[in-house]
């Protein structure tokens, strides 16, 4: 038995992180180059060849879109030859059937044969390609491809594979959190480990940051037959053990080009054996931080004699690419995805679909017209791309800014043109693209996106995004959702019964998988309707086939990263299985093209498919590397001599110590930064260090607040983490949506959130009359309505955001009465033509005027929302309630300056949950 992963994708962003991953956690499958279906074929039938039996799982890397793979399905595809199987799409797997059955690739279809043989109803293949998923037609095909008998997942979303550093203000923010993710994706079980190989776990699963080369300090042979020598070296440990750094290891220093500074700091890592020591590097009219790493190693001398090393290595600290770093995966949205690429609006947008033009054709015109004349606004007043930059995102451009074609590229009707605004220190990207819809549709796009003054800049805001967009998976593929899939519904109850019988820890997890599996199963909602004492036709429903009960939530929450499979994969064999008799080869056997309803006419022709852009999300360190580590080369020599360790734990401050650092700081606050930091070195804590220590080691989210309100302390403000990016990153680690309890009392439409609005809308009216229909949505304009006022208010009062959030949205906007001027209002505001019918206008007021009256409760739960927050984020910085309070009293925490920017962020994110209207 034997798996295999393939890599369709070049060695570069995506395709690389990708390989990092597999390299990694997947080390038992076997690992193979190949440029097409019909060159991993090949391999896999010289596999077979050479005595494979069973093929278990095949993994195929790729880029992907709705429509397929952005790979070949033969070799010798050129601009003139083969087109029509550039891509492994549905179409151009029924072509290939076509043609191996008019004897066409005839060693194609022998290599095809022999690997599918060796395919057996527990081998499953998994494409790891964005939004493969979300063509069933694409995924029954490639099922057939690979014969019937193995299933098929792919995502129904974006994948995205990347590295990016541990560090502050990143995704995983030290080793003890990689171990924690590991657990959630269940890579290794909790509870395994003490802290202590916890972090020797993770130190050999991570890419070691970069240093210097490591250089000697000092050395001492073991058998002291050089006293002298000896006593030398066990001074600077003594020296280094107290905190101090002696002549020699000074002198050490300087020997490599490496100068203290006279306010270096150092820190115990291991007593005896190893020591950081934290300075500042100045470069260019810039400082840096730098972290210098001392240790000893014991060496083998000549004649076999052993002797002691105190070895030293330099590190940038402020370089991100220089952090260690861990291959990881994660899945995004749509939405998720344009932010990670720094989308702010879209301007203008159409599709090629049936009803995808009309007006959104018209409005696309006049704003590529404005564009191509490199104006800003259209004489008419119909565009003014400053105005809805500044209403739709509060993006303010001045009439300094400049707008200039940069690029164009592609053929006439599918032209990629960018365009650049450069206002002072804002800088814009605007791009025509064509990507797909969610049907495949051919769509025109023209997009604003976040620019930088470099690629350098571009990457490390990218890292910042990752921390908090995108969704962990709770296992890493589907190897237990292939497992899963091979049971009968009967067969899953009773796994469900015995993992509740009884209920032990970690059961949770499980328990989940086996209801994602039982929902997925063909005729569950049928079986669900006979077995199931609640209604399986309710949006929400609750029973125990298809809903955790709360311990064995809390259980599943504990253990595992919270993840809905089905919300994400897309597999065939259980929730799609084939009608047709399978003897040998699904291929072989059922015309694929007449199955898919793909015309004769449409097969004679070959009609080739457009061309597609790769749009795989990636974040490779390499790329950060290659541009950081220019004019700083020998601090990227050395990757694996040095491995960060956990500095040895200190004795916790007291509230009064701390008390006296903050005290003496907003003393000496208004001085040079040489002269503050010169005073708060010569203060000291009982235990001997400096209150600057004290200050310096917060190293947590306390100095992204620092940061953002502008508190100057030299030396710690290398937090490039802006205040939009703290406020994700608190609706990141302590969601809105996991305290839904209160919101669903509130709002009471819960299910709006789950489910897209067009398949909520078909739900409901073949279950209600239209009235009720126009009820609800006379409370999701009130909701929206209020929403969007409350954004404002964030903007408004961005420093002084008041206790209590009062807003009214009965009051009328323009001459219609209130409800209908909201309803148009709100429509408008979408960026719609505003409709005034109301078929059911009674119902549609109920619906408003009684939304309305929960509004404020909603109100005080956001604000609490907030407030506690604020307080988790700083809980977790190592601050205790004391603590904190101190920095309150001294003027240094003002919730009010960071509670507008997370209640802001948090009215976008419901507005997007939200539907529109």
């Amino acid at each position: 038995m034997r798996d295999f992963v393939f890599y369709l994708v070049p060695r570069d962003g995506y395709g690389l992180s990708a390989r990092k991953f597999f390299d990694r956690f997947y080390p038992n499958h076997v690992k193979r180059e190949a440029d097409s279906l019909e060159a991993l074929m090949a391999y896999l039938a010289a596999q077979v060849d050479s005595g494979v039996t069973h093929i278990r799982e095949v993994v195929i890397v790729a880029h992907g879109n709705p429509l397929g793979l952005l790979s070949p399905i033969v070799g010798g595809v050129t601009a003139t030859s083969l087109r029509e199987f550039k891509y492994i799409t549905a179409f151009a797997l029924a072509l290939l059937q076509n043609d191996l059955r008019a004897g066409k690739f005839d060693a194609f279809k022998r290599q095809r044969q022999k690997a599918v043989s060796r395919l057996q109803n527990d081998s499953w293949i998994t494409i790891r390609a964005c939004n493969f998923g979300r063509s069933r037609e694409a995924m029954y095909a490639l099922y057939s491809f690979f014969g019937g008998r193995a299933n098929v997942y792919a995502p129904m979303i974006y994948q995205l594979f990347g590295d990016p550093p541990i560090m502050f203000g990143m995704r995983l923010e030290n080793r003890l959190r990689v171990h924690e993710h590991l657990v959630k994706q269940h890579f290794f079980p909790k509870d395994v480990h003490t802290p202590d190989r916890k972090d020797a776990v993770v130190r050999a699963m991570v890419d070691p940051g970069r240093f210097s080369e490591p250089f000697p300090i000092a050395s001492r042979s073991l058998d002291d037959t050089q006293p002298d020598q000896s006593t030398a070296y066990e001074q600077i440990i003594d020296q280094l053990n107290a905190g101090i750094i002696g002549a020699a290891l000074t002198r050490a220093l300087v020997d490599h080009d490496f100068v203290l500074t006279a306010h270096p700091r150092v820190t115990v890592v291991s007593k005896n054996t190893e020591w950081r020591i934290t300075d500042a590097y100045r470069h260019e009219d810039t400082t840096f931080e730098i972290q210098y790493t001392v240790y000893e190693r014991i060496e083998i001398s000549g004649a076999n004699r052993q002797k002691a090393t105190l070895y030293g290595a330099a590190q940038l600290t402020g370089k991100v690419s220089g952090k260690a770093s861990l291959p990881m995966q994660l899945f995004l949205s749509s939405e998720e995805n344009a932010m990670l690429a720094g989308k702010e609006l879209t301007l203008a947008a159409y599709s090629e679909a049936p009803d995808g033009g009309g007006s959104n054709r018209t409005r696309f015109d006049a704003v590529l017209q404005v564009l191509r004349q490199n104006a800003f606004a259209d004489a008419g007043g119909t565009v003014d791309i400053k105005a809805e930059l500044k209403d739709s995102k509060g993006i303010e451009l001045s009439a300094q800014a400049v707008l200039r074609q940069i690029s164009a590229s592609g053929p006439a009707g599918a032209e990629r043109i960018v365009w650049s605004i450069v206002d002072g220190p804002q800088r814009f990207r605007i791009l025509l693209e064509h990507p797909l819809t969610g049907d495949g549709f051919r769509a025109h796009t023209i997009t604003v996106y976040d620019d930088y003054a470099d690629q350098a800049q571009r990457l490390r805001e990218g890292y910042l995004r990752l921390a908090y967009l995108g969704s962990d998976p709770d296992a890493p593929g589907t190897e237990l959702a292939a497992y899963f899939d091979r049971f009968t519904i009967e067969e899953l109850v009773s796994v469900l019964e015995y993992l509740r019988a009884p209920f032990k820890p970690g059961h949770g997890y499980y328990l989940h998988q086996v209801q994602q599996a039982l929902c997925r199963r063909k005729g569950f909602r049928t079986w669900l309707q006979q077995h199931s004492p609640l209604d399986p036709n309710s949006v929400l429903p609750n029973d125990p086939y298809t809903d955790l009960s709360l311990s064995e939530q809390d259980d599943y929450r504990e253990l595992s990263y919270v993840f809905d499979f089905n919300q994400v994969w897309a597999e065939v064999k259980s929730s799609n299985p084939t009608t047709w008799p399978l003897q040998t080869d699904l291929f072989d056997e059922e015309d694929l093209a007449e199955k898919l309803q793909i015309s004769d006419e449409a097969i004679n022709n070959r009609t080739e498919l457009p061309e597609f852009d790769p749009d795989s999300p990636g974040a490779d360190v390499e790329a950060l590397r290659a541009i950081e580590r220019i004019g700083f080369e020998k601090f990227f020599e050395a990757d694996k001599a040095v491995i960060e360790r956990l500095p040895e734990s200190s004795p916790s401050l007291s509230c009064a110590e701390f008390a006296a650092v903050v005290a003496k700081w907003q003393e000496v606050k208004d001085l040079e930064p040489e002269g503050m930091q010169d005073a708060l070195e010569r203060e000291k804590l009982p235990n001997g260090k400096s209150y600057f220590s004290v200050l310096k080691d917060l190293k947590t989210y306390v100095k992204a607040w620092f940061k953002i309100v502008d508190i100057k302390i030299p030396g710690i403000d290398w937090v490039g983490m802006s205040k939009k990016d703290l406020a994700k990153l608190v609706l990141k680690k302590v969601p809105f949506f996991a305290r839904m309890a209160s919101l669903q009392a509130i709002l009471e439409v819960e299910f709006v959130f789950t489910i897209p609005f067009a398949m909520w809308m078909d739900f409901v009216e073949a279950q209600q009359h239209m009235r009720d229909v126009w009820f609800t949505v006379g409370r999701i304009t009130v909701i929206r309505q209020w929403l969007r006022r409350l954004i404002d208010q964030t903007y408004l009062h961005e420093n002084d955001f008041p206790s209590q959030i009062v807003i009214d949205v009965t009051t009328p906007v323009g001459t219609d009465v209130y409800y209908l001027s909201r309803y148009k209002w709100e429509q408008f505001e979408e960026g719609n033509v505003p409709n005034n019918f109301i078929p059911a206008p009674d119902r549609f007021k109920d619906g408003f005027d009684g939304q309305a009256q929960l509004m404020d409760q909603l109100g005080d739960a956001i604000l609490r929302f907030a407030d506690e927050s604020i307080g988790d984020l700083l809980r977790e910085s190592d601050l205790d309630a004391c603590k904190i309070e101190v920095l309150r009293k001294a003027g240094v925490l003002d919730v009010r300056q960071i509670r507008a920017l997370i209640i802001r962020e948090f009215a976008r994110q419901l507005l997007d949950k939200l539907p529109t209207i």
